[in-house]
């Protein structure tokens, strides 16, 4: 059974016996600043298709075996100067991919050769995307409800956002997740 698990600095480690026995470092060969927290994503379709981040979005197509660093042609703006901090893909639609850096969102819908961005006021702590449908999204932010929303919605694609934190305790949103069954049921994880 293929497992995988990460530390901090872009560290990602592979097992292929369930867990019992040796990881193996599979990590991307990242040069300059990394995240104290990695964030992996793994393809749900493809459990061989992984997702990290440093400065910018390394994926693998084997398993971690070999990785490359993702284009960063933003659209609509510069690349903000910031480190990844979530990635989130979609078996809705496998050429879509939304990754959080800094207090931005970027959304690619050709499997990552192009991204448009989205701006917020606080650091985006994750990023999800609807596994039913590719343009319903959620941002959890890093800052507390007096501060401004910690969750936004978009149901187009990430082009438009609307708060809907409604509901929720005072504390930053660290994660959202869909309920695998009920595509209207989102749980969302605060501090």
């Amino acid at each position: 059974e293929l497992m995988y698990g990460t530390v901090y600095q872009t560290q990602v480690y592979r097992n292929l016996q369930g867990g019992v026995g040796e990881w193996v470092d599979v990590s991307p060969n990242v040069s300059g600043s990394k995240p104290f927290f990695t964030p992996l994503t793994i393809n749900p379709e493809t459990p061989w298709v992984l997702y990290t981040g440093a400065v910018w979005i390394w994926r693998s197509h084997d398993a971690g075996r070999s990785w490359k660093e993702m284009p960063n042609t933003i659209l609509n703006g510069d690349l903000q100067a910031d480190l990844i901090t979530a990635i989130a893909v979609t078996p809705a639609n496998p050429f879509v991919i939304l990754a959080g850096r800094g207090a931005e969102v970027y959304r690619s819908d050709d499997d990552g050769d192009s991204w448009w961005a989205s701006r917020f006021d606080a650091k985006v702590n994750n990023v999800e995307l609807s596994p039913f449908d590719d343009r319903l999204a959620v941002v959890c932010l890093a800052q507390t409800s007096d501060q401004g929303p910690q969750l936004y919605r978009s149901v187009d694609g990430g082009r438009t956002w609307t708060a809907s934190g409604q509901g929720l305790p005072p504390f930053a949103v660290q994660v959202a997740r869909w309920h695998p069954l009920e595509e209207q049921t989102i749980f969302a994880g605060t501090d």
